[in-house]
């Protein structure tokens, strides 16, 4: 899980399933759990107190990518970036398509909002997760290829065998039910996710149309009141010049009587 480690893998062929598969995560006591629970993994950490052992992702993807690594078993490993940090995910997956000879298969679900699985109690929650997202990613022969050494290709990937069973460094663990339901679980989940970006996205949408509505409502609304205050305003206008009209009216009717009566 450190430099040293790294350094190891990269050195042979991949000899089970499980450690074919080399997870990426930004936590050290989850790398050291998937570690020790028999499959690949690397701790990409960015405190400088810690570049002497480990990797950063920018030191992991130049080590990765560098030319001292030609002819390495590199490119017979898996790698899954699983980090809690959405930019390291997204710096290490553009890494790996900008390098398609080595194997990449996003993992970023796996531990998302699971930190609990670094604790020694969860371990066979981990291992669990762990044989469902390689068994969901590999055909049910790929645990074949490691059955008689050097008969491996290199890029191939990993998967069940052909009886049911994950192949542990240490141990067979049975593919059960549950390593069924956790692989259903994440599909589902992925369901789930989409659905609910796509209901923000239209509550976005239909907030947005509201206060247009809503703007619009307020404009017509003061556009007729103001009309309406001019209209009434013209009509006061024209009773007081009516009231004018009539009251010279009057008096010029009157100064006729008084000229009549005269003559």
């Amino acid at each position: 899980m450190n430099r040293m480690i790294m350094k190891d893998y990269l050195s042979h062929e991949p000899t089970t399933l499980s450690n074919s598969y080399i997870f990426l995560t930004d936590n050290s006591d989850l790398a050291l759990m998937i570690a020790g629970s028999g499959f690949g993994s690397q701790a990409l950490l960015e405190d400088p107190d810690d570049c002497k052992d480990f990797f950063s992702v920018q030191s992991f993807v130049d080590y990765l990518g560098s030319d001292d690594l030609l002819g390495s078993c590199r490119m017979d490993y898996t790698y899954v970036p699983a980090c809690f940090q959405k930019q390291k995910n997204d710096k290490l997956e553009a890494f790996f398509k900008a390098n398609p000879q080595l194997t990449c298969i996003s993992g970023w679900r796996l531990f998302k909002n699971r930190e609990y699985l670094a604790k020694v109690d969860y371990q066979e929650e981990l291992v669990s997760r762990l044989n469902a997202f390689i068994s969901r990613h590999e055909g049910p022969r790929a645990a074949a290829r490691f059955e008689q050494p050097g008969k491996r290709k290199a890029g191939s990937q990993n998967a069940v065998s052909d009886s049911g069973i994950c192949i542990d460094s240490e141990h067979i663990i049975p593919v059960s039910l549950t390593n069924l339901l956790l692989s259903s679980s994440d599909s589902i989940l992925d369901i789930i996710d989409t659905l609910l970006n796509q209901i923000k996205l239209g509550l976005i949408v239909l907030v947005i149309v509201f206060i247009c509505i809503y703007s619009i409502t307020l404009h017509l609304i003061a556009s007729c009141v103001e009309l309406g205050l001019i209209v009434l305003h013209s009509s006061l206008q024209s009773v007081v010049l009516s009231n004018c009209l009539l009251g010279e009216a009057i008096n010029l009717s009157r100064l006729c009587s008084t000229c009549n009566r005269i003559n």
